[in-house]
């Protein structure tokens, strides 16, 4: 009887019933749900493991490529893996007991028609850029540094408050400290243009939440200036913490959807 809350049409049940509705996650942060255009959507926010943090449409049944496709599907980590480390004990190239990913062409074409790319891939770094990071890794160099906005949390705006904000998904991140807004197409279902970073400080945002009316955003700033992993060795100089910041949208300014 341990299974049988478990919808009947869950996408991977067989003569048992499965929770699992989506494969191929990684280190998902933050998830939000919201209608558009009169269908409901999930979206998620995931760490990549160096580069390349995803903006998931979750949808039922997909594979979003994990650990055999980072971000998306361009060839930016053939020839690595989905991770890498000092451990001689562990195996292949990278001492990591992930696969060696050799094309993530070939395998996004293996994984079939339910293989997803994400709505968006952050800082997909070029290949060059990706030898620096594992060789310094792998080196145990002091500097292992690397370009990502670390995603935290998400919601979807989808009040007619603000100009120009209407079915975007709003994003704090733990690095860089900024929230990021990306505006979404009339389906929900791709990005349909940049990528907008306000109230950039030197903050850790951690999570977020927006009044029904739409006019104010609330954002939760870290108590710590580091989590665990690479921000250990990397502490950020942080302005304060553990502190609910309040943005209140007042009305029209020159470009509404750039302040």
């Amino acid at each position: 009887m341990y299974d049988k809350w478990l919808l009947n049409d869950n996408p991977f049940n067989t003569t048992r019933q499965s929770a699992v509705w989506s494969l191929g996650h990684r280190n998902r942060q933050g998830l939000a749900s919201a209608v558009i255009n009169g269908q409901e959507m999930i979206y998620s926010t995931e760490h990549g493991p160096y580069s390349d943090d995803e903006i998931n449409l979750i949808e039922r049944g997909c594979n979003y490529g994990h650990p055999l496709v980072i971000g998306y599907a361009d060839g930016n980590y053939d020839g690595f893996a989905a991770s890498v480390s000092t451990n001689k004990a562990l195996p292949r190239i990278w001492h990591t007991t992930y696969l060696l990913i050799d094309s993530e062409v070939r395998n996004a074409r293996a994984i079939g028609p339910n293989y997803s790319n994400p709505i968006v891939s952050l800082d997909p770094a070029p290949k060059e850029t990706m030898n620096k990071h594992f060789q310094s890794i792998i080196s145990n160099k002091e500097d292992q540094e690397w370009n990502s906005y670390a995603p935290s949390s998400i919601a979807v705006y989808t009040s007619s408050a603000i100009p120009g904000w209407k079915n975007s998904v709003l994003i704090p991140t733990l690095k860089g400290g900024a929230l990021l807004r990306i505006k979404l197409d009339t389906s929900g279902k791709k990005a349909a243009g940049n990528i907008y970073s306000y109230v950039k400080g030197n903050v850790r945002y951690r999570d977020i939440a927006i009044s029904p009316d739409g006019l104010k955003i609330y954002l939760a700033v870290d108590s710590s200036s580091v989590s665990s992993g690479p921000s250990k060795e990397n502490p950020q100089q942080i302005s304060y913490r553990g502190c609910i910041i309040e943005l209140s949208y007042k009305g029209l300014y020159k470009e509404p959807a750039k302040l």
